[in-house]
């Protein structure tokens, strides 16, 4: 308590508490929030961190018109915390993230002396805009307090109410929770003295443009990473961008109704981070951050994508059977559906370990929503020039194919190897 108690100095004449209630629509914690004047004792101290009655918020600014913390309040919720803390070691800011009550962050810089709370909430404010958080609450919110006119100044809610059984805990450079211990520890590390908070550099960096003549906003995203849910948007995005600066020959040239259906297939290593609820749904084969697939890809004419779409779905579930998988094919509603696709079904297979279905595909028919942003047209028998429609599926996605494998086809003697399979793998059983 004392050393948690001597990170959180401020204003002692008062302080504020808050009162949880019940979680709003938007996922927003709802409570009653209240200044006290008075002195924190020990005892508010202990209650905080024992989650007993309301949790404790403290003012940054002291009567003298300094503070040893302050803290840019992210007010978001489904928060990406591991892609803000990337951003903030990228910069090199010694800056430590904090779950907020609410589920968004606290992103706290600390001192090992008090400093002018006019140079912290300016550099603050200016290593909110670098990362991208421009407007965010910026504490402490005053650089000036007339104590003897009543001032009291804004309080924060404080982190650790409850210490690791509530949701306001440190998040490490990993992305897990921190104990108090291991919050200690970080601020060991990061916290500056007045010397290094003034020489923090916070003027705006050029951002590296991996998308070259691209929108500022996609080359911005791309430097400080797209948040979890995002993902499909940015990367029809990035495809969009590629399609304008390195046009093909699609815009030229229109593709000969002989030729459809068109196929193609490609291997595609994918990358990507998952969030998820505190690591419970990303162990194991679920959810990797890398994994290898094959995609199959049609183009064809609008008369023929739908038998064309059945076709892709016997193709994957010939797959599926070759490997002797039990599995189902669902045909997703509208607001399960991605928001380029006409009809989609996907592909699960069961996890006998999890006793869940598992996706392993996907198969959409996109329709013209595709081939209108690439410019991808045939002309029909009357010679009257129309969009083609485009197609897309997984064919599959390998990790949760394995996993599925040695789940189902245990035997006895050991787990099976389908007849399929043999051939490259060399051996039929694993004992």
């Amino acid at each position: 308590m004392d050393k948690f108690k001597s990170i959180f100095t401020g204003l002692e004449i008062a302080y504020g508490q808050y009162q949880p209630g019940q979680r709003g629509d938007n996922g927003k914690q709802q409570g009653k929030a209240f200044i006290v004047r008075g002195h924190v004792t020990d005892e508010h101290w202990d209650k905080h961190l024992r989650g007993e009655g309301p949790a404790l918020g403290i003012i940054p600014i002291t009567e003298n018109n300094d503070c040893r913390w302050g803290c840019i309040d992210i007010d978001e919720y489904n928060f990406d915390h591991t892609s803000l803390i990337k951003s903030i070691r990228n910069l090199k800011l010694p800056l430590i993230v904090c779950r907020s009550k609410s589920g968004g962050a606290h992103v706290f810089l600390f001192t090992k002396e008090n400093i002018p709370a006019s140079l912290m909430q300016s550099k603050l404010k200016q290593m909110a805009i670098i990362l991208g958080y421009e407007g965010s609450e910026i504490f402490p919110k005053q650089t000036e307090i007339l104590v003897d006119r009543g001032d009291t100044g804004n309080f924060l809610n404080l982190p650790y109410y409850n210490e690791m059984k509530g949701l306001r805990y440190a998040i490490n450079d990993t992305g897990a929770g921190c104990t108090l211990e291991e919050f200690f520890e970080l601020h060991s590390i990061y916290a500056c003295t007045k010397e290094q908070v003034e020489a923090i550099k916070t003027e705006e960096k050029k951002i590296e443009e991996a998308f070259p003549g691209g929108p500022p906003c996609l080359n911005k995203l791309a430097t400080i990473g797209f948040g979890q849910g995002s993902r499909n948007n940015a990367l029809f995005n990035i495809a969009v961008y590629y399609k304008q600066s390195a046009p093909d020959t699609w815009e030229d040239e229109i593709v000969k109704a002989a030729d459809f259906p068109i196929k193609s297939t490609g291997y595609t290593p994918c990358f990507r981070r998952e969030a998820g609820s505190y690591g419970k749904d990303v162990r194991g084969l679920n959810r990797l951050h890398q994994f290898d697939k094959v995609e199959i890809v049609s183009i064809t004419d609008p008369e023929s994508s739908y038998a064309l779409l059945d076709e892709m779905v016997a193709h994957v579930a010939g797959l599926l059977d070759k490997l002797e998988l039990p599995y189902r094919i669902l045909r997703l509603c509208g607001g399960d559906a991605g928001f380029t696709s006409a009809l989609t079904y996907d592909f699960e297979v069961y996890s006998a370990a999890q006793e869940r279905w598992l996706e392993v595909s996907s198969v959409s028919n996109f329709e013209t929503f595709q081939a209108n942003r690439l410019k991808l047209r045939y002309k029909d028998e009357n010679g009257k020039t129309q969009l083609c429609h485009t197609l897309n599926g997984s064919a599959m996605a390998l990790p949760r194919v394995l996993a599925a494998l040695l789940e189902n086809h245990q035997t006895p003697e050991g787990i099976k190897i389908p007849e399929a399979l043999v051939s490259y793998t060399g051996f039929d059983i694993i004992k």
